[in-house]
């Protein structure tokens, strides 16, 4: 019997602060090393770090746009046009409306009415996002192969196929941009340089790594996995995005190579915080190539 879970309205703290290893935790891995994962997510010495502006207003944008607009409200308070927090007002309103919320401008909460407007209107939504679907369900797998559990936290997940899912149940994922140019080439369509961020930002991993964990649940199995990437000024394009099988295939070999390297780690409680022997590099081809050329010239 698979011990795979699905869990409905688990809190976000509640998620993170689990032991299950997760793509933003295998993002931290190989950034910042062994040890640094051990220290954070293990024995936690090292705190969560202080959430950024980027990452604070792409929080508010997902609770607006995939739980509800009522979430939002409860979680976030929109400041005035024009408010100080400098002045005597601004002091009092600040402490009358921002105790455990977080704040959004006045310009940010005009960028995210047009952005979900705009995502609300997109021909392809009412089709992926149907009125059953699910908002921000934890998939865990407490026990894998790997040593440690799994779990993942699709921003959307449909228990049903849609007419683009091709008979499978699907996951979807909020991705905002100000380059759009890096999603949808339009002067190249299907150009190399399309949908770089996938790569740059391990949306492969991640939409792998749902899929892995997904297919271990028997109210789940095999999914389709889909991108929903919304800009974020003017004009406020929207796309849908599905990555080949051979992206996703790649997305979990290297997913899996992180999780062997975690396994080994834990089972030899042995974390190393950089190499410890001579790491030779070699010059990039393009950089081998004009040398070669001027010294023919």
């Amino acid at each position: 019997m698979s011990d795979s879970l699905l869990i409905f309205g688990e809190a976000n703290e509640a998620y993170h602060d689990n032991a299950c290893a997760s793509s933003s935790k295998l993002k931290s891995l190989n950034e910042k090393g062994a040890l640094y994962y051990r220290k954070r997510y293990i024995t936690k010495e090292i705190p969560k770090e202080e959430q950024t502006d980027a990452l604070r207003l792409g929080c508010a944008i997902d609770t607006l746009v995939t739980v509800s607009v009522e979430q939002f409200d409860a979680e976030y308070v929109i400041k005035p046009e024009g408010m100080s927090f400098a002045t005597t007002v601004g002091k009092d309103w600040k402490k009358a409306h921002c105790q455990g919320k977080g704040v959004i401008s006045w310009d940010e909460w005009q960028m995210m009415q047009r952005l979900h407007a705009a995502i609300l209107a997109h021909p392809l939504y009412p089709v992926l996002i149907h009125p059953r679907i699910k908002s921000q369900v934890t998939v865990r797998k407490p026990t894998t192969k790997y040593g440690t559990g799994l779990q993942s936290r699709p921003d959307w997940l449909s228990l049903e196929p849609c007419a683009l899912s091709e008979g499978r149940k699907y996951s979807v994922n909020l991705k905002t941009t100000a380059d759009w140019s890096d999603w949808f080439n339009e002067s190249d369509p299907g150009g190399p340089q399309e949908g770089k961020p996938i790569y740059n930002y391990g949306y492969h991993r991640q939409a792998a790594l749902d899929g892995w964990v997904l297919f271990q649940s028997p109210d789940v199995g095999e999914t389709a996995h889909f991108l929903m990437v919304a800009e974020k000024e003017e004009p406020f394009r929207v796309g849908i995005v599905q990555m080949s099988e051979t992206y996703l295939e790649a997305g979990w070999h290297e997913t899996e190579f992180d999780l062997l390297r975690l396994q080994e780690c834990i089972e030899k409680n042995e974390w190393p915080n950089g190499p410890a022997d001579i790491v030779p590099i070699n010059p990039p081809k393009w950089l081998t190539d004009r040398a070669m050329r001027k010294a023919a010239s």
